[in-house]
């Protein structure tokens, strides 16, 4: 894993933990074990970093959506399974 998925890893877990405004910087920096300019390489700001989070969860969600469903050409099966992996 390298130093940027893990400061993505583990701001993830302590923003699903704790909430996105109660984590800081700082915490995520010192949990991640990386230095603050590691950081501030990968990520401008909190909010960068949020978005990149946000955005790896999405990409996250998707994948495993269709990984239910890539091989099923009923329609209705589909939903059900979408459904059922909800």
């Amino acid at each position: 894993m390298t130093k940027r998925e893990n400061i993505i890893t583990t701001a993830t877990t302590l923003f699903n933990q704790k909430s996105y405004t109660s984590v800081g910087v700082d915490r995520i920096i010192a949990e991640s074990n990386v230095a603050k300019m590691t950081f501030y390489k990968y990520f401008s700001s909190k909010e960068n970093l949020i978005e990149e989070c946000l955005h790896e969860r999405n990409l996250e969600i998707k994948s495993s959506i269709f990984e239910k469903i890539n091989n099923i050409n009923n329609p209705l099966i589909r939903i059900k399974n979408i459904f059922n992996w909800y």
